[in-house]
């Protein structure tokens, strides 16, 4: 590898590490639990808000952010963590820990994410 090719690389590799750093610093570190990700590979926004509102009409006293961001944080054990979340997800489908909501089979975790998503 020439020099030329050597600076253009790193140069890269530290916009696209800064790049990172500033998203996940600019919402909070929170997207992990702000968005549902696995479910918006299959439904729009507005199906994830609509089952967020739905989840909220039946737990009232959950319609705030701070108290379901606790209860994500609660049931991933480690704020943020991504790999943990969808292994709270599968195992809430695997003990039977979901709901029907806006017509939706959802696990409690993604329906968490929803009303939180919902609150944005």
């Amino acid at each position: 590898m020439n020099r030329r090719k050597f600076i253009v690389l790193s140069g890269a590799a530290v916009l696209a590490a800064g790049s990172a750093y500033w998203y996940m610093s600019s919402n909070g570190g929170k997207k992990a639990f702000d968005f549902p990700d696995t479910l918006s590979k299959i439904l729009d926004s507005q199906a994830i808000i609509l089952i967020g509102r739905d989840y909220l009409a039946k737990f009232p006293k959950h319609n705030n952010r701070n108290i379901l961001l606790q209860l994500l944080k609660d049931n991933t054990i480690v704020a943020n963590d991504v790999s943990r979340l969808g292994k709270a997800i599968e195992k809430d489908f695997e003990t039977g820990n979901t709901m029907v909501l806006n017509g939706w089979v959802v696990s409690l975790t993604e329906a968490r994410q929803c009303a939180l998503y919902s609150l944005n």
